[in-house]
């Protein structure tokens, strides 16, 4: 999402980014906030001096709410002083680059930021339980992801506990979540829900706290078959191994 009350700048940033990414614009800073709630991009540049709401305001919104927090931000200005650049990373933006814009600079840093977020959704399909402060790159994440986990830990046992609930108890709405979770896990909500369910097993089934059958209704599953099939799936052996 680019955020530029000035449209040839908003053309030009196009034109270095759009082979690469779907673009999508907004013409100042309140339009820009709108827009990144509704679409919930992969990652923001906006520009600092606009109408309406300027680039820190922009920043500070979108880093402290639970929606987009999870966003990179890039900062444009053509202010290049040492407090100015101070500001924008205060408002806990991402990157800061002074205009003009080079291409390369904004394409390799665009690069980087896209990919440490899949490193760490990497991390968590490796992790055997979610771990907040691991996978969060700030402390609004981490609430959200603490928050998610409590939430599970009370409710994963009940069948009947899906992803309007889960959303429900988050506060937020089922596309929202959904895009959240994807940022941060690679997982839509409903797979987020078995995973979680299916490494509470695999603890379970550790700790013979029951046989396969016992733990898999433990856990939420109504279909034992299911269950193993899903298992198997996510850890790439059978519940039945595990206890052997």
């Amino acid at each position: 999402l680019i955020i530029e009350d000035n449209s040839d700048v908003r053309i030009y940033l196009r034109s270095i980014l759009h082979q690469d990414y779907h673009v999508e614009e907004a013409e100042d800073g309140e339009a820009g906030i709108e827009a990144a709630f509704k679409i919930i991009p992969d990652l923001v540049i906006s520009d600092v001096m606009m109408p309406r709401k300027d680039g820190y305001e922009v920043s500070r919104t979108l880093k402290n709410d639970m929606r987009t927090s999870h966003i990179p931000l890039v900062l444009l200005t053509a202010k290049s002083s040492a407090e100015s650049r101070m500001e924008g990373l205060d408002t806990q933006a991402d990157v800061y680059l002074s205009k003009p814009v080079m291409p390369k600079e904004l394409l390799l840093q665009t690069q980087n930021l896209i990919e440490s977020r899949k490193k760490l959704r990497e991390r968590y399909q490796k992790e055997n339980l979610l771990r907040p402060a691991e996978i969060a790159t700030n402390s609004v994440d981490e609430q959200f992801l603490t928050r998610l986990m409590e939430v599970m830990e009370l409710h994963f046992s009940d069948p009947e506990f899906g992803v309007e609930d889960l959303g429900s108890y988050i506060g937020l709405s089922r596309s929202q979540l959904h895009r959240k979770l994807h940022a941060l896990t690679n997982e839509n909500t409903t797979q987020f829900i078995r995973t979680f369910r299916l490494r509470r097993a695999m603890d379970m089934l550790r700790a013979k706290s029951g046989n396969i059958s016992e733990i898999a209704y433990l856990v939420g599953f109504n279909n034992v078959s299911y269950f193993n099939k899903s298992f198997l799936a996510l850890f790439g052996k059978r519940p039945g191994d595990v206890t052997a």
